[in-house]
C-alpha cells in the first residue's frame, strides 16, 4: 500500500472520530442548553410565584391597614312602584378610641350630573367589634356617594366608602342590535337580538347583591319592532308582552343572569320595493325605561 493511500486511510479514520467526538459534543451541548432552558423555566415559574405571594401579601397587609374597609353593599328590596330601594351597607373600622361617634354621610345626584346638592348624616351604633351596618331607602332615580365620618372632642376623620348608581346601572344594563340579515325586492329577513344583565354585574364592578325577588324586576318587560319602507310602516309585531312571549319563533335564553332574547323573520313583501328600508326595535323593563335602536339598509 502506498503512503498516499495510508495516509487518506488514516485521515478518513481522523475525520470520522472528530465528527463522531463533535457529535457527542453538540449532543451534551444542546442537552446542557435544555437544561438550562427547563431551568430557566422554573426559575421564572419560581420568580412569579413569588411575585405573586409578595403582591398578595402587600395587598392583604394594606387592606389590614385601611382605617375603613367596606364589607358588603346590598339591594334588599325594591318598592312596588319602583321607586324606592332598599340599600344595606356593611363596614368595618380599624381602630375607635372612645368617646367616637360614627357617622353615615350619604349625598345623591342625578345622572350626567356629578353634583351633590345635599349631604344627609346618619349616626351608626356598633353592630359588632369594630364593625357597623346600616340600611337605607333611597329612590331609583339618582346616584349616591357614602362617606364614614368619626367625631371627638379634638378631630374629625372623613373617608369615602363607596358609591352605587342606581340609575345608570338600571338603564345601562340593556343592550340591543337589530339589522336585515338579508335583502331582496320581494322580501327582507330581519334579526334582533336584546341582551338584559338582569344581575348588574357587567355594569359595576363592585359586589353588590341583589336577592332573587329583586332581580325579577330587572327583567325585560315588552319588546316590538316596526320594518319602514321609504319612511312608511309595513310591518309592526310585539314579540314580548309583560314578559311573556307573543309569537312563535321568540327565543330567549337565562345565561348566569343575562336574559339573552333572539328573534329573526323572513317578510314577504307585497310590491317590488328598491328604497331604503328600516327595522326598529322598542324595549321597555318594568322601570319604565324605554331603550330603541334602529337600522338603516341602502
Amino acid at each position: 500500500m502506498e503512503k498516499k493511500e495510508k495516509f487518506a486511510i488514516v485521515l478518513i479514520i481522523i475525520l470520522l472520530i472528530s465528527n463522531m467526538l463533535m457529535f457527542k459534543i453538540l449532543n451534551q451541548v444542546d442537552n446542557k442548553m435544555m437544561t438550562v432552558q427547563e431551568q430557566s423555566g422554573q426559575l421564572r415559574q419560581d420568580i412569579d410565584s413569588i411575585s405573586k405571594s409578595v403582591n398578595d401579601s402587600v395587598k392583604e397587609l394594606s387592606d389590614e391597614q385601611k382605617w375603613l374597609k367596606i364589607e358588603s353593599q346590598n339591594i334588599m328590596s325594591i318598592s312596588d312602584d319602583l321607586k324606592q330601594a332598599t340599600i344595606q351597607l356593611k363596614w368595618g373600622l380599624r381602630e375607635l378610641n372612645s368617646g367616637d361617634k360614627v357617622y353615615l354621610i350619604y349625598g345623591s345626584y342625578k345622572e350626567n350630573i356629578d353634583e351633590i346638592n345635599k349631604w344627609e348624616l346618619v349616626e351608626v351604633e356598633q353592630k359588632d367589634v369594630l364593625s357597623y351596618e346600616e340600611t337605607l331607602t333611597l329612590e331609583t332615580d339618582k346616584n349616591y356617594y357614602f362617606k364614614v365620618e368619626v367625631i371627638n372632642k379634638s378631630k374629625t376623620i372623613i373617608e369615602n366608602l363607596t358609591s352605587i348608581e342606581l340609575t345608570s346601572m338600571f338603564k345601562e344594563r340593556i343592550e340591543t342590535q337589530t339589522y336585515f340579515k338579508s335583502r331582496t325586492d320581494k322580501s327582507i329577513e330581519v334579526y334582533l337580538n336584546v341582551v338584559n344583565d338582569s344581575n348588574l354585574r357587567t355594569i359595576t364592578s363592585k359586589d353588590l347583591l341583589i336577592n332573587e325577588q329583586t332581580k325579577e324586576l330587572f327583567k325585560i318587560k315588552n319588546i316590538k319592532y316596526r320594518v319602514y319602507i321609504n319612511n312608511e310602516i309595513v310591518l309592526e309585531k310585539i314579540l314580548l308582552k309583560e314578559g311573556i312571549e307573543e309569537i312563535e319563533g321568540v327565543k330567549i335564553e337565562n345565561n348566569h343572569g343575562l336574559e339573552i332574547i333572539d328573534y329573526s323573520e323572513n317578510i314577504e313583501l307585497e310590491n317590488d320595493v328598491n328604497v331604503a328600508g328600516t327595522i326598529e326595535v322598542i324595549v321597555e323593563d318594568y322601570f319604565g325605561n324605554i331603550y330603541k335602536e334602529s337600522f338603516t339598509d341602502r
